[in-house]
Formats: structure tokens, sequence, C-alpha cells
């Protein structure tokens, strides 16, 4: 009778650490999906603002543009800020033609529950303006 108690004793203890490292495993999973969900809000972000800068009713250049707690889906708790600073020239190699504009955008999303931030994600973008073709691409995208 002994030996059955100690035999269901490792079992019981064996399989309480099987439970300990999955449930570790599933917060590894739910933080990873959270950090990939404001990864994604953040790129969105940027191309908000490229859309922006591109607009036809925005026929001037746009100086510094701010706003804060925007939403793609509201009611989601996720949301992003996005800060376009105004844009220097380039003069470009042909006199008679237009100056090409270079944006510093930086989009912050994050996730808020009652009031905290749990997670964020930074992207600070080089944004490159041609008015003549109404293009605009990043030149380079870093994460802080």
């Amino acid at each position: 009778m002994l030996m059955v108690l100690f035999i269901v004793m490792v079992i019981a203890v064996i399989s309480s650490g099987f439970i300990a490292r999955s449930d570790a495993e599933l917060q590894s999973g739910r933080n990873y999906c959270l950090r990939n969900e404001v990864d994604y809000l953040a790129w969105a972000g940027l191309e908000h603002a490229r859309a922006l800068v591109i607009s036809p009713e925005n026929t001037d250049v746009l100086d510094t543009w701010s706003q804060a707690e925007l939403q793609l889906e509201a009611g989601s708790g996720r949301y992003y800020d996005l800060v376009i600073n105004s844009p220097f020239e380039t003069v470009a190699a042909d006199p008679n033609d237009a100056s090409t504009y270079t944006y510093s955008v930086q989009s912050a999303a994050y996730r808020k529950i009652g009031g905290d931030v749990q997670t964020r994600s930074i992207l600070t973008g080089t944004l490159f303006y041609d008015p003549n073709s109404t293009q605009a691409y990043y030149i380079s995208v870093t994460r802080q």
C-alpha cells in the first residue's frame, strides 16, 4: 500500500510540472500574439501617414501633424499615436521640376486595458514624397 501511495505521489509531481510548463508556454504564446498585433497596428499607422501625405485633399504639403489614440476598430483597446514632422525639401535636379519632400513619421501602437498600457511598439520611418508623381514610399523604417 505504501508503494502505491509513493507511485501516485510521483505521478502527481510529474504531472504538475507538465501543467506548470504548459501554462508558461501558453502565456508566452499570448504575449507573442499581442506583440504581433501591436506591430501590425504600428505598420498600419505608418501607412495612414503615407495616405495623409499623398491624399488629394492635402494640396499643400503637410506641416507637423499629430493625433493620439487613433483606432482601426472601435472598442478594441488597441490604439496608435501618429506624428508626422514637417518636411524638409530636397531640390530636384531639374530646375523646372518641383521639389520633393522627406517626412519623419513616428507611429506608436499600444494595447490598453483598464487605463494601463500592456504592450507597445514604436516605429519611426523616413517617408519620401514626390508631388509630381504623387508617389510616396518609406526610405527607412526603424523599431525602437
